[in-house]
């Protein structure tokens, strides 16, 4: 996947993040948005040090993955050195959420919900004041490293709070 540098561990985790969120008060739709955003944290180490940067131009990984590599040293034994023997090399696709994700349903269609919780508080003549908020978020994590690991994994939740 990634141009791992020779002679050295390195590793580089990328999180791909998508939210939304909806906010009535006291019946008006004051703010509905949504935001995604996409980084990668990548480190190296030489058995010495451990040198990092971070990027959200994933076409760059490998660029970034070389320059780190010009400021440290060498290690051809890196692999049987102690902190890197105690990596674990997993791999395996943990997504739960793709055919599922809350990405997939429409900002009218999560605004269609939230206003039919504003129904409970806009009856009540005990409530004259009140807020009612959607929220949500999904993300999906990638984690390779040059020893072999090459993890992703997804986690969701939303919720909807009466104030």
């Amino acid at each position: 996947m990634f141009n791992f540098p020779k002679d050295f561990y390195s590793d580089v985790r990328i999180e791909h993040n998508y939210s939304s969120y909806i906010r009535i008060k006291d019946g008006r739709l004051e703010e509905i948005k949504e935001s995604t955003n996409t980084g990668a944290f990548i480190r190296l180490f030489d058995g010495e040090k451990w040198y990092y940067t971070s990027t959200t131009d994933l076409k760059s990984i490998d660029k970034e993955l070389a320059n780190l590599a010009s400021f440290a040293t060498p290690n051809p034994d890196i692999n049987n050195h102690p902190v890197v023997l105690k990596f674990q090399k997993n791999t395996g696709d943990h997504c739960r959420f793709e055919k599922n994700s809350l990405k997939n349903i429409s900002l009218h269609d999560k605004l269609v919900t939230t206003k039919e919780y504003c129904k409970i508080v806009e009856t009540d003549p005990e409530i004259n004041y009140w807020k009612v908020s959607y929220f949500d978020f999904n993300t999906v994590k990638e984690f390779s490293s040059s020893i072999g690991c090459n993890i992703k994994f997804d986690t969701q939740n939303s919720g909807i709070f009466i104030l």
